[in-house]
């Protein structure tokens, strides 16, 4: 079972309060976020966009120094598995040497890396949406075959993807905003190997801002009647008494697989501890740490063997546990930008698949004036806006600023042309409906110059920001075209 720890002496309240603060990785280190390699973190200042009403962001935007270097951190970049960016010049040249920010990588292998599937499978989709402009708008070009099936077909399929690609990118947001902060670890450059994500440490079931710059929202009250239940049970909560820090099992797998775990026993043996147990406190001093596996399958308590089944949990050889991704929840962290765009591009695509599959099926069957404009252009409008928001909100993500450009940001410029591209979309279904509602005659020009045109230019602006999406993954450093 998962040990915890409680602050006693300020009460269960107080100690509840100190759940979501607790590090990561380092046992006793003073800062309590760390980067990847075990290095303590101190913030220096966090910002993010203007909240909307009363709905507050946290923060995108953070300076934090490692040692004697000062980085800048972007959520977004850091949703990318991108590293920090050195503020310092000589911390900068030693970091991000000139030959790998001078230029930048269009591919990478990185099938372990949920981001990699979601950049190709988004420019395979928005290909299929070129050629679909493309017939639309030029149908006299296509050469012995039919450019309404050409257009319908390239749109499904590109639809379908363009869920697959929503989908993946809510996976990422879930999971990859809260990772560790990665830090470039050697001056030849960036690693050969490919990258993994690790699943983050997870306290009371609250994933935590990696900088730990927010602590808003606070815990949930169902997690805290969970504790409080398990306190009155009288399960075992636990708290080292020099950094009052709440202390769990996946605390110290987590630190075992940064540091080793030599250097975590090491680090750990000789401190003291207060175990609370029901109404009773403990305090005890830790002489030994062992890695040791969960109870093996078929040991059977009613057995009567206690001997061996306390010899198979305590000296079991350890069992290396995987930290993967989470697929899906119910309960994502509203106040999280990044995740809440995700969210509203996954729904926002579910919905223009609709108008996408039904627009050719409907046309052979006479619908009613009413039923044509529902399905395919509410239906597109609705998503269009949907994809002009979350463009634009993934500005204000890169820039930290809802009205700020951040020209040297090349996430900033894909979120600006996905911003274009749910304006060609949207300008589609508003400009094709003169002549849905009129003399399909009467608007021939505005029709192919208008409507088709949009999808065309439109499509394109999401093709070029697939291709920067992928540029901005491969490439782990900043891009920069200094001289």
């Amino acid at each position: 079972a998962n040990a915890m720890s409680c602050d006693v002496e300020q009460g269960e309240e107080k100690a509840l309060e100190k759940a979501g603060d607790a590090p990561p990785a380092g046992i006793g280190a003073a800062a309590e976020p760390h980067a990847g390699s075990g290095e303590a973190v101190t913030v220096v200042d966090g910002s993010s966009p203007a909240g909307l009403c009363c709905h507050r962001w946290h923060d995108t935007q953070g300076t934090f120094t490692v040692g004697s270097r000062t980085y800048h951190w972007s959520s977004r970049a850091h949703r990318k598995m991108r590293f920090p960016e050195a503020k310092e010049d000589a911390g900068r040249a030693e970091s991000h040497p000139e030959k790998f920010c001078h230029r930048f990588h269009l591919v990478c292998w990185e099938p372990k890396i949920v981001t990699w599937y979601s950049c190709w499978i988004g420019v395979i989709a928005n290909t299929l949406w070129v050629v679909n402009g493309l017939y639309a708008t030029w149908p006299e070009q296509a050469f012995r075959a039919d450019p309404e099936m050409i257009s319908y077909w390239t749109g499904v399929i590109g639809a379908l993807l363009f869920i697959v690609t929503g989908y993946l990118g809510y996976v990422e947001a879930l999971n990859q905003t809260y990772g560790h902060v990665q830090l470039p670890t050697t001056t030849e450059g960036e690693t050969k190997e490919p990258r993994t994500f690790r699943r983050p440490h997870v306290l009371y079931g609250q994933w935590r801002h990696p900088l730990r710059l927010n602590t808003m929202p606070s815990m949930k009250k169902d997690d805290r009647d969970q504790i409080y239940r398990l306190m009155k049970e009288g399960y075992p909560l636990v708290r080292d008494v020099e950094t009052k820090h709440f202390v769990s099992a996946k605390l110290l797998d987590r630190a075992i697989e940064l540091n080793g775990e030599a250097e975590t026993k090491k680090m750990m043996i000789g401190r003291e501890l207060d175990v609370r147990v029901g109404n009773h406190v403990a305090r005890v001093t830790i002489s030994d740490l062992k890695t040791v596996d969960s109870i093996p399958d078929g040991t059977k308590e009613e057995d009567g063997e206690t001997d061996k089944l306390l010899d198979a949990i305590l000296f079991k050889e350890p069992v290396v546990q995987k930290h993967g991704y989470r697929w899906w929840t119910w309960s994502p962290d509203m106040h999280c930008l990044g995740i809440f765009n995700a969210l509203v591009f996954f729904v926002a695509t579910i919905i223009f698949f609709i108008p996408a599959a039904a627009w050719f099926p409907m046309s052979t069957k006479q619908p009613t004036l009413g039923q044509t404009i529902f399905w395919v252009y509410v239906l597109q409008i609705i998503p269009s806006i949907g994809f002009i928001y979350v463009g634009h909100a993934a500005m204000a993500e890169a820039a930290g600023s809802w009205w700020r450009p951040s020209f040297r940001s090349i996430g900033w410029w894909a979120s600006f042309f996905n911003w274009l591209g749910g304006y060609g979309f949207l300008l589609y279904a508003v400009l094709a409906l003169p002549a849905e509602v009129g003399d399909p005659d009467c608007c021939n020009n505005l029709t192919k110059w208008g409507a088709s045109l949009s999808t065309f230019w439109g499509s394109c602006a999401f093709w070029v920001a697939g291709i920067l999406e992928c540029i901005e993954f491969s490439s782990q450093h900043p891009i920069t075209f200094r001289k």
